[in-house]
């Protein structure tokens, strides 16, 4: 019998020594420090690197968030049109105001749950 050669990377000389990998370079700290982890979590810097901001520390971005428009106010059992599903019956409404769920039944696409104030339905 011939005995097998092991390939490079199962020999000990081939992998890294355990002190190897505990010893991280002066610039960057290891993976798994606790200097990197409060970091990461928004602690202290490292020497050289910024700390990373809190949640919400960042202004948001102004958006252009165009005013609903549509009917309101609309009842169980009314006919709407819906530009993407078409004609359909309100089956249901759930809340009031801006904050109304509408439960529609359309005649080719089935049920859809819409919120009243996003979903620019006009009455037929």
């Amino acid at each position: 019998m011939t005995a097998k050669a092991k390939p490079p990377s199962a020999s000990p000389a081939a992998r890294p020594s355990s002190s190897s990998l505990q010893s991280g370079s002066a610039e960057e700290p290891e993976a798994h420090s606790i200097d990197n982890i409060a970091r990461f979590f928004g602690g202290k810097a490292v020497a050289g690197k910024p700390a990373m901001g809190k949640p919400g520390s960042l202004p948001r971005p102004a958006m252009d968030i165009p005013k609903p428009s549509g009917a309101t106010e609309l009842k169980k059992g009314q006919r709407v049109h819906h530009a993407k599903y078409g004609e359909g019956t309100v089956l249901m409404r759930e809340g009031d105001g801006e904050d109304a769920k509408l439960t529609v039944l359309f005649s080719r696409h089935g049920m859809k749950k819409l919120m009243e104030k996003f979903a620019n339905l006009k009455k037929i």
